[in-house]
């Protein structure tokens, strides 16, 4: 049995819910077809994300969602195929478009000490800080402790991660590195004698 993160195990079971309809999880894995799976994702990736409640909201999935979805569905079958359940993953013959991911600019120097200096009088500012001299993840920030913080060598120790999992609350996991390696400089330095 494989283990999958909380969080990635709630993505999985909203993708099922919303975007794989009955019929084909009814299906007998040894009928799907290329072209059946073919022709969903291309109907999944022209209608409108609300058209189902009688209006139209004009929004589309993105072409990151239908190729996750498609890699879902692929690594669903190719355990299938591990198994010996099926003989060949037919999905594997079904191109999908590849989403580029959105960029974004990230703070300048300037930037930076601008939001900060907006926020200072906020109760989260030194969080804030900390995330922009580190880059660290939301949940490794929320994850930390006071342990983690080693002043003497100038570094923090990224052991957990808070998550919010839907249907469950908020959860400590590992985090997606593994703890000897997630090290970061502290920005916080003692102060000299």
């Amino acid at each position: 049995m494989h283990k999958v993160r909380p969080n990635t195990l709630a993505r999985y079971r909203a993708c099922l819910r919303l975007y794989f309809p009955p019929p084909l999880l009814k299906k007998k894995l040894r009928q799907l077809t290329a072209k059946e799976i073919g022709l969903w994702l291309d109907q999944l990736r022209v209608t409108c994300r609300c058209c189902s409640l009688g209006r139209c909201c004009q929004r589309y999935l993105s072409p990151l969602t239908i190729q996750y979805i498609h890699a879902l569905l692929r690594t669903a079958l190719d355990h299938a195929v591990r198994e010996d359940d099926l003989a060949r993953n037919v999905v594997r013959n079904v191109q999908v478009l590849v989403g580029r991911q959105q960029r974004f600019e990230p703070f300048t120097p300037a930037e930076a000490r601008t939001f900060l200096n907006a926020v200072q009088d906020f109760r989260l500012h030194a969080l804030f800080d900390l995330a922009l001299r580190t880059g660290m993840r939301r949940g490794e920030l929320l994850g930390l402790r006071w342990s983690d913080l080693n002043l003497t060598s100038g570094t923090l120790t990224i052991r957990q991660a808070l998550q919010y999992v839907p249907g469950t609350g908020l959860i400590i996991s590992p985090t997606k590195t593994p703890a000897p390696n997630a090290r970061s400089p502290c920005p916080v330095r003692p102060s000299p004698p």
